[in-house]
């Protein structure tokens, strides 16, 4: 409980600040009412918790819930901290800046997987997560919910040159001015937007303006009354192809489509191809079980060990597996271990092969573990 901070300028109730590292785990608490740590240039940051400095822990199946601060309300990741936000409940916090659920700033690429982020707020930006200055989080397999931003990215912000890649999530009923879903903002800003669900968000599904460029791909994006992509930008083309946009006429479109009876697009968006039926499955309403999830070396040139194990109580498990996608999300090997134990990190060794045998090229490609009908993803480059 942050209410009665130990020096009068730390109102975080949870504070990484000397470079931790992934063995560094919060697991299984509930973290409240805290008000932020002061920054002479900024102001406070982060209620619930604080990474700053290069700190990079583990922070899983905990309720972060009723913080405020002005940025970062829930969780804010400051200066090269990128730690591990798994199977979280991020609730009902509050930033008067940016950041509501969680603040991500200056070089800072945690993995957000699995969480449940929602009925956070904002004054500015961000209200479910907030990506700004040279950011690139994974941000997979999560519920974002319910949250408002009093002007721009009610689920998700991406700008100032972040390019985040933002997959199999559930993006559901924010609301914003701008951007009531996502919100891309900055000609250097390149999020990666696929296999999600953007329904019923207030103020467009995801809004693009200053010459973002976002890659939107096989998503459903439904259900609005505002545009399902908007684009401000003429010198850009939106890259918003093979997405289920409610109808099998495709997007309405005043000149481009104008018998689309699905959700509407803007001009400067290229939505053609369009998927004549929806993506992606139903979400599950059951609570996930906590996973995690790594990969090391990374990038890798010619083997990498891929970490994995259960941190949850629920157990035992009966099926699990490991598969690995590349960019366009085509599967490339799968595996299916034998045994797990839970608590326990388990690993096997991925050679930069397809499930033929054969090597494949460099890029980037996703490891996605599933158990229980839960799963958690993260990136890895390959390097030849």
């Amino acid at each position: 409980d942050g209410s009665s901070p130990a020096h009068p300028d730390t109102g975080s109730v949870v504070l990484f600040i000397n470079g931790e590292d992934t063995n560094s785990v919060l697991q299984g608490f509930t973290i409240t009412n805290g008000t932020g740590t002061v920054d002479p240039m900024s102001g406070r940051l982060g209620g619930g918790i604080l990474c700053i400095n290069s700190s990079s822990p583990t922070i899983a199946n905990n309720a972060i819930t009723s913080n405020t601060a002005i940025f970062g309300g829930g969780i804010d990741c400051v200066l090269n901290s990128s730690p591990l936000i798994i199977n979280n409940t991020i609730s009902a916090n509050s930033a008067a800046g940016s950041g509501g659920g969680i603040d991500l700033y200056e070089n800072s690429a945690p993995t957000i997987t699995g969480n449940t982020i929602t009925g956070n707020n904002t004054g500015s930006s961000g209200a479910g997560i907030q990506c700004y200055t040279l950011c690139s989080p994974l941000i997979a397999d999560n519920t974002i919910t319910n949250n408002v931003a009093g002007t721009l990215g009610g689920g998700i912000r991406a700008a100032d040159y972040s390019s985040p890649v933002i997959l199999h999530n559930q993006i559901e009923r924010n609301q914003a001015f701008i951007g009531g879903g996502i919100q891309c903002g900055g000609s250097s800003s390149s999020p990666d937007i696929s296999y999600n669900a953007i329904v019923y968000n207030g103020g467009d599904e995801i809004s693009c303006q200053s010459g973002a460029a976002p890659i939107i791909h096989c998503n459903d994006i439904i259900d609005t009354i505002d545009y399902g992509v908007f684009n401000d930008y003429s010198i850009v083309i939106i890259d918003a192809d093979s997405n289920w946009w409610g109808h099998t006429s495709g997007p309405y479109h005043p000149t481009a489509n104008p018998s689309g009876q699905g959700v509407a697009v803007s001009d400067y968006v290229d939505f053609d191809p369009w998927l004549i039926g929806p993506s992606i499955e139903e979400f599950p309403a059951t609570t996930p079980i906590c996973l995690s999830l790594q990969v090391n070396p990374n990038p890798f040139r010619h083997f990498t060990r891929i970490g994995y194990s259960i941190l949850d109580s629920r157990y035992p498990v009966e099926s699990y597996n490991i598969k690995i996608y590349d960019a366009a999300g085509r599967l490339v090997k799968s595996f299916f271990p034998e045994s797990i134990t839970r608590n326990q990190e388990s690993m096997i060794p991925w050679y930069g092969d397809d499930d033929a045998g054969r090597q494949v090229s460099s890029g980037v490609y996703f490891v996605r573990f599933t158990a229980a009908g839960s799963s958690t993803t993260t990136k890895v480059s390959l390097v030849r």
